[in-house]
């Protein structure tokens, strides 16, 4: 028997998996989810359809987006 607790909700990874083809496009809004247990997840909420996807953080062009954001935040 295991003394561990099960993971909660709250905890579990939102992105099981990611789209590898998202164009950044069709995105009207990113979100960045930060959970202890899992790897960075962002989402993207979808122009046409309203629909939130996971997005590969590995994609050369999401890499180069938030990259400058965080230049422009922190050098505000």
């Amino acid at each position: 028997v295991s003394s561990e607790k099960p993971i909660g909700l709250s905890q579990r990874c939102w992105c099981r998996y990611s789209e590898k083809v998202v164009h950044r496009g069709n995105i009207k809004q990113l979100k960045i989810r930060a959970t202890p247990n899992c790897p960075l997840q962002v989402i993207a909420t979808l122009r046409n359809n309203g629909k939130q996807v996971c997005v590969d953080p590995e994609v050369k062009w999401l890499k180069q987006y938030l990259e400058k954001m965080i230049n422009k935040r922190f050098s505000t």
